[in-house]
């Protein structure tokens, strides 16, 4: 009888960094992290207008970022380079530039790649290389049609996710699962959906609408009162009646087979922290979600809940994080599901005396649902999440 545990994550790009960190340095762990991949802002916004049909790379590549390893002085190279960030004054030209050189094989000028390309393996940056190139041929199709890719803050591993995109024939999660045998993970990140280009926006309580992610994830004293898919933004016309456009446009997208596979042979499944509205329940509004979890009867299902107030969960508390979970994980009440269905455990952080804004711990657990309240982010959580399972 095997030891190890298969641990699905929902995961958005930050908020689980250090739950992934310690679960993928122990061997008996088989972890998925299963990721949307709506993101519309800065240079992966850039990179979706630019690449046309390609989601948000952000939260796969940072992701595998954390989960890249760093044992050796090859692989400290390679992150840094996933991780690196054109500066804010980059042009054009240059950025052009960087991109055919590295397209050739050849070293760029540009001194923050050079350095870490120099020290990586020779396969990595062959690699890289045919990225790059598939990345520096879409760049001369688009200037010959006078549009031009805005390089300034752009993040090295957009630029190789979006090559790897077009590069695999401009399917999503094939290239997902390519920009991860790059980086040498033991883990694996797992887009949700089938790789359809969905946009997601959404409704503030006053009304006001939300045009994209970008505006779902930005400071607000407002609360989102809903957030919706679509197949492409609303336009000017059917803004004017907003909410009866999105009811009419809206769409579940259709779900992944490897992440339905993970989801239903996991052992523990774990509601990750985060950016709530942008990088968890679009997760849970994925057709088929629903079914998988309610159905693996054998798994662990946490909910970690946000220790502190986010931008788009300011006036937000436990309780009605976890109301607003159970509305997205029942395709918005379409589908009847009791909450000791989907969530077994849910873990909250133990009450602090200083004056940081913290989310309110007002959920009363029911006979079938164990509420865990411990120190995770310094003490006993941190201890219990690393330690090596007997």
């Amino acid at each position: 009888m095997s030891d190890s545990l298969n641990i699905v994550l929902f995961s958005g790009g930050r908020g689980t960094e250090s739950i992934s960190k310690a679960l993928v340095k122990h061997p008996q762990f088989n972890l998925s992290i299963i990721v949307n991949a709506y993101d519309d802002g800065l240079s992966t916004g850039e990179a979706r207008r630019f690449v046309k049909g390609m989601l948000g790379p952000s939260d796969v590549r940072k992701n595998f970022s954390y989960l890249t390893p760093t044992h050796q002085a090859s692989f400290r190279a390679l992150k840094e380079i996933l991780e690196l960030r054109l500066p804010l004054d980059y042009n054009y030209q240059q950025g052009k530039d960087l991109c055919l050189e590295v397209s050739k094989g050849e070293l760029p000028q540009e001194k923050l790649l050079k350095s870490p390309l120099l020290e990586i393996t020779h396969q990595d940056f062959l690699l890289i290389s045919t990225y790059f190139k598939s990345f520096s041929k879409l760049l001369l199709e688009r200037e010959k049609q006078e549009i031009a890719f805005n390089f300034s803050d752009c993040s090295i591993g957009n630029i190789i996710f979006s090559g790897c995109f077009l590069y695999h024939d401009r399917d999503f999660n094939r290239a997902t699962k390519a920009y991860g045998e790059l980086c040498h993970t033991s883990a694996r990140v797992l887009n949700i959906t089938d790789g359809e280009n969905l946009v997601l926006v959404g409704l503030r309580e006053d009304g006001s609408y939300l045009r994209d992610e970008a505006a779902i994830v930005a400071p607000s004293d407002t609360n989102i009162e809903e957030v919706f898919l679509l197949k492409d933004y609303l336009t000017t016309e059917q803004e004017e009646n907003v909410q009866t456009s999105l009811k009419e446009h809206e769409v579940a997208p259709v779900m992944d087979p490897e992440s339905q596979k993970a989801i239903e042979t996991a052992d523990i499944i774990i509601y990750g922290p985060g950016t709530q509205n942008s990088s968890l329940f679009p997760s849970y509004m994925t057709e088929g979600v629903l079914e998988s979890i309610a159905n693996n009867t054998k798994a662990a299902k946490i909910f970690v809940s946000n220790i502190i107030k986010d931008h788009d969960i300011s006036k937000e508390s436990l309780s009605t994080l976890i109301s607003k979970f159970q509305f997205y994980i029942s395709m918005k009440g379409r589908k009847n599901v009791e909450l000791d269905q989907v969530i077994s455990h849910i873990f909250v952080q133990e009450e602090f005396s200083d004056n940081t804004e913290r989310v309110p711990v007002d959920f009363e657990a029911g006979a079938n649902i164990q509420l865990r309240k411990i120190d995770w982010e310094l003490k006993k959580g941190k201890q219990m999440i690393t330690q090596k399972r007997k």
